[in-house]
């Protein structure tokens, strides 16, 4: 039976009272509808000034006007708010005041944003006016949470003593409402409590369904509510916290792997993502198949079996090849990478695309009772759109550093990287005390090629002689193209000066085959002039006695090769 029904069957004072009471409940709601209005405005401003400086720091970080005219924006939302916010609580007079006051510092932090726009390194005074608006503002939202909380407390206090003298009133009157009505306030009361002390997941017993027993519901609801909207919000800022990890680790001097692999544990520690497994696969722009490149988790027998995937392979496989997210649950068929003993779980495998092309593929390892929502997936897209980012920044980075240090035509080392590995190579025969070889490369009869056949023919040339020469060395060996028809090559730990002989020897003979260019046959020849260290000297000493011996080659008739001496013998005989 509801309350309204047994009250009509009591008395008339009760019907006054709870008249009286409903007043004073619109009162209290009024005042607390006004309090939270109140506390919702400076959440707003607050938020406000926190966007203002994230847009400021990356300012700072990456001196990007953009950043610069994103921090004027949202001070002109937080000038709006303030004054917005004074024109709603004008009653308040030292509330306004206040806010006159982080009004004022905030013009002094504006003043600062625009110096900072003329003059970027001078960003101290900027950094502590900022400073003092937020501490001004969470001093004022902290003593208005406080004041809330004493007249909340205040009316609550009002509120069970009236209900007191009801709840007497019924248990001399109508023992049956009393029953009915404590039930529900014992409950109800305890589970205001709770939510006002800041446990929004508080639990409500079992209770009459009567009109408190209804309201108490909506309060559960409302509770639920402010819960679920509260660890939502959590949720978005980890989630930005970790896309702004990922974008500082882009810009950290790593390589490649290494970046992905910090990467990824920045993603597997997002609390709320209750993932603790995963892998991050590249794919091969040869062959197209993915290639573990970081992996965190993962036994040494899966680590071994997926490294590495073809398309349509496994679930990695299919994301890769139908370039979108495939989430499955345990037992999934299409999974079909397994060995025995391997625990159930699920997958995220997320396609890493960039400009309709797959970079890679993000794989999460799912617990296997978890269930994929609408909100994992959305994080997983921003994930790999940023690690779409850092791979691509990366590509180009490589890029960069091949063309600085590589010959565009042939793909050799250039002269500055032959340089660099020419110091290092003598420093390691040094501390060795193992001799090396260097050789420098002059072709015969090149621009005879070049003039008859034309400049394209010359280049193709030069690119098969690059890869003949290549192929007479060992994989520690270097060759690299000086310039023009000229190479060098860096021979390491030659035992005797024979093996650097017939090293050039085998060049010699490489390169006086027949080469086929645009359906012409061409020959040439190579002049070849050898320098040996420690015995020859150092690095200048070295490349100016092997141009010496390669000249004395040319002189000799070319196509040979010759040690550099100090008087007119040769230790390799020029060939005709």
């Amino acid at each position: 039976m509801k309350i309204s029904t047994k009250v009509n069957l009591g008395f008339g004072v009760l019907v006054c009272l709870a008249i009286f009471i409903s007043g004073l409940g619109g009162i209290i709601m009024q005042r607390a509808t006004a309090m939270e209005s109140l506390l919702t405005h400076l959440h707003q401003i607050n938020e406000s000034l926190l966007e203002t400086r994230r847009h400021e720091k990356n300012y700072l970080l990456r001196k990007d006007d953009h950043y610069l005219q994103l921090v004027d924006q949202w001070l002109l939302r937080l000038d709006g708010l303030l004054k917005e916010t004074m024109d709603d609580f004008k009653e308040k007079p030292v509330l306004v005041a206040k806010l006159q006051e982080v009004l004022h510092l905030k013009e002094n932090y504006a003043n600062q944003v625009k110096l900072l726009a003329q003059a970027p390194q001078e960003s101290s005074s900027l950094v502590e006016s900022a400073r003092k608006v937020h501490q001004t503002l969470d001093t004022l939202l902290q003593e208005e949470k406080k004041r809330a909380e004493e007249e909340y407390n205040e009316y609550n206090s009002m509120f069970i003593i009236l209900m007191f003298v009801v709840t007497i009133s019924y248990v001399i009157l109508l023992p049956l409402v009393m029953y009915s009505v404590n039930s529900s306030l014992r409950g109800g009361i305890r589970f205001v409590r709770e939510v006002a002390a800041g446990n929004l997941n508080a639990s409500m017993e079992e209770h009459n369904y009567d009109e408190i027993g209804y309201l108490l519901e909506a309060l559960r609801d409302m509770a639920n509510s402010l819960q679920a909207k509260e660890d939502e919000n959590l949720r978005g800022q980890m989630s930005r916290l970790a896309l702004s990890g990922l974008l500082e680790t882009s810009l950290e001097p790593l390589s490649q792997s290494d970046q992905l692999r910090a990467a990824l544990q920045i993603i597997l520690t997002i609390p709320w993502l209750k993932v603790r497994t995963g892998a991050i696969f590249l794919t091969d722009e040869e062959s197209g198949d993915l290639h573990l490149i970081a992996s965190e988790g993962l036994s040494p027998h899966l680590q071994e079996s997926c490294a590495r995937v073809k398309p349509g392979q496994c679930l990695c496989g299919l994301a890769l090849m139908e370039k979108r997210m495939v989430v499955s649950a345990p037992g999934d068929d299409r999974h079909s990478i397994q060995y025995e003993g391997m625990a159930p779980h699920g997958h995220y495998c997320a396609p890493i695309l960039s400009r309709g092309k797959v970079l890679g593929v993000l794989n999460l390892y799912l617990h296997e009772k978890h269930v994929p929502v609408a909100e994992e997936m959305a994080l997983m897209s921003a994930v790999t759109n940023t690690l779409a980012g850092i791979i691509e920044r990366k590509r180009v980075e490589q890029k960069l550093q091949h063309l600085a240090h590589h010959d565009i035509l042939t793909s050799l080392p250039n002269r500055v990287l032959f340089h660099e590995h020419l110091a290092q190579a003598l420093s390691l025969s040094s501390r060795q005390q193992k001799k090396m070889a260097v050789m420098l490369i002059d072709l015969d009869h090149f621009k005879q090629v070049n003039d008859t056949l034309g400049h394209q023919a010359g280049d193709q040339l030069l690119t098969e002689t690059a890869q003949r020469i290549k192929g007479c060395l060992r994989a520690s060996d270097m060759v690299a193209r000086m310039g023009g028809d000229e190479f060098a090559v860096i021979l390491l730990e030659v035992v005797q000066m024979e093996d650097a002989g017939r090293v050039a020897d085998k060049i010699i003979q490489s390169l006086v085959q027949p080469f086929h260019i645009q359906g012409e046959t061409c020959h040439i020849g190579a002049s070849i002039g050898i320098a040996i260290h420690p015995d020859h000297g150092n690095k200048e000493a070295l490349l100016a006695r092997a141009d010496e011996a390669m000249y004395q080659v040319k002189l000799s008739g070319r196509n040979g090769y010759r040690f550099w001496s100090e008087g007119e013998g040769e230790t390799g005989s020029p060939r005709a």
